[in-house]
């Protein structure tokens, strides 16, 4: 008795929710919806149980022997936080509220990694390349997904529309994430612990609908004239955030796993990705209450049919869009120029795009010290009729099937053309026939760079960029 009550005075004093907000209009008893048999916590954290009961109502929460009570206000919403565990279970939650009750069984702890973006992280393991091999192979109940439903709101939501956690196993594995399922899969392999993925894409979304209005910089005024104009809800801004990510936000997650873009990649809409993409990143974070939390994101893919002459693309500046995201501590780049489809802007190999994720894991989540990055623009010396161009992550620099490729040179006020390269250490020397003088560089700068063949010795390809122009 002494226990419980002690333990009724702290979870009011710590847990209780803010009485500010109206009570909802239904005030039933619930359990956030994330909150299901089978689910995975963050391990090292507090978990933060949440709900709605009847004004006046004793809520209590056991987690094994842990017990906290806490009774509603006029908001009619509760929450109470369980102390951090390690990795493990399985683990019984029982939340009573007075007549009712709920018991969550099978609840393991690891690490929750939200897999957010458009059509390539919803792109289901049934779709992938081997996927009766693969789907045959799973057996890990180690690795669960819960999946968000496609859904929007005007305004942002307290509580999910939907979803369930469900195992890797043959029966259920073809639903995950192929993208966040073989990310899951190579990470167990080097981190022995739990994986949860909350998978909360949705093919041909823009990245404004994922953000807030906040990170927007956008009014009333102007949301509401969006949401009058908007047709496709998965395209105007702020919606999807309102239902499928807001009410996740209290959570613990270890990270985030974002691939999206190719509805971005206009011509008019690729540079402003960038701000918008750091502005979401750190938004994302803010409202996890995780500022170093890692975001790993996949650059675009190799896509349409490759440039006869160098040429102008928007999915290239749309990929220099994102890598700007390079700037922020903790972020990294999954690059697949390599492994795309030039008919089809789903590749089926999302296997290599899973490992390429999981070795940024590892390196920036886990500290553990694996190469997890192809070779990237440093610098470049002008040196007469050639250009000497510098990389990190460069160990093993070589090009792949034949000489070096991809690489285009310009005058300072001419037209690009083709180079011709060698490898000298950690950088590569260019020329280019027919140019005395070059002054702009650029490497894999078109829809489908199919020429590029810069790669470590980590088997991992450079990324695409370019110098001035």
């Amino acid at each position: 008795m002494r226990l419980i009550l002690i333990a009724l005075i702290l979870g009011v004093a710590a847990c209780s929710p803010s009485e500010s907000l109206p009570p909802p209009e239904d005030t039933s008893f619930r359990v956030a919806r994330i909150f299901q048999n089978g689910m995975v916590a963050q391990r090292a954290s507090a978990l933060p149980v949440w709900g709605i009961a009847p004004p006046g109502t004793d809520v209590t929460v056991k987690l094994d022997d842990e017990i906290h009570t806490v009774r509603t206000g006029a908001s009619a919403r509760w929450r109470i936080e369980m102390e951090p565990r390690s990795a493990g279970g399985p683990h019984t939650l029982t939340i009573t509220a007075g007549e009712d009750a709920l018991e969550i069984s099978d609840l393991i702890y690891g690490d929750v990694w939200v897999a957010s973006g458009q059509s390539n992280m919803e792109w289901v393991v049934a779709n992938s390349r081997d996927a009766a091999t693969e789907i045959a192979a799973a057996n890990d109940p180690a690795i669960r997904q819960f999946k968000v439903p496609l859904t929007w709101a005007y305004q942002p939501q307290e509580e999910l529309a939907g979803g369930a956690w469900s195992s890797a196993t043959p029966e259920a594995v073809g639903d995950f994430s192929a993208v966040a399922y073989f990310f899951a899969r190579e990470l167990r392999r080097h981190v022995p612990v739990p994986i949860g993925i909350i998978n909360t894409s949705w093919g041909g979304s823009r990245i404004e609908p994922w953000m807030d209005s906040k990170s927007l910089g956008m009014t009333e005024a102007e949301q509401d004239s969006l949401f009058r104009a908007g047709s496709r809800k998965n395209r105007v801004p702020t919606l999807l955030y309102n239902q499928m990510i807001h009410p996740i936000v209290d959570f613990p997650v270890t990270g985030f796993l974002w691939y999206q873009g190719e509805s971005n990649a206009g011509v008019d809409d690729a540079p402003r990705y960038a701000g918008q993409f750091k502005a979401m990143i750190q938004r994302w974070r803010e409202l996890w209450r995780a500022p170093e939390a890692p975001f790993l994101f996949v650059q675009l893919a190799n896509y349409m049919a490759p440039s006869v002459v160098p040429t102008e693309s928007s999915w290239a500046i749309l990929r220099e869009s994102q890598s700007a995201a390079l700037a922020l501590q903790g972020v990294a780049e999954a690059v697949i120029i390599d492994i795309g489809e030039a008919a089809d802007i789903h590749p089926r190999n999302k296997q290599d795009v899973g490992l390429r994720l999981s070795l940024a894991a590892r390196a920036l989540a886990y500290g553990q010290q694996v190469v997890h990055s192809g070779p990237v623009y440093t610098g470049h010396e002008l040196r007469g009729s050639e250009v000497l161009v510098r990389f990190s992550f460069a160990e093993g620099l070589r090009a792949r099937g034949g000489p070096v490729g991809g690489f285009a040179l310009a005058a300072e006020d001419g037209p690009f053309e083709w180079a011709e390269g060698r490898i000298d250490g950690n950088a590569v020397i260019l020329s280019a026939p027919g140019i005395d003088q070059p002054f702009h560089v650029r490497y894999a700068w078109a829809d489908n760079p199919d020429r590029a063949n810069l790669y470590n010795g980590a088997g991992l390809p450079a990324s695409p960029f370019r110098t001035g122009r």
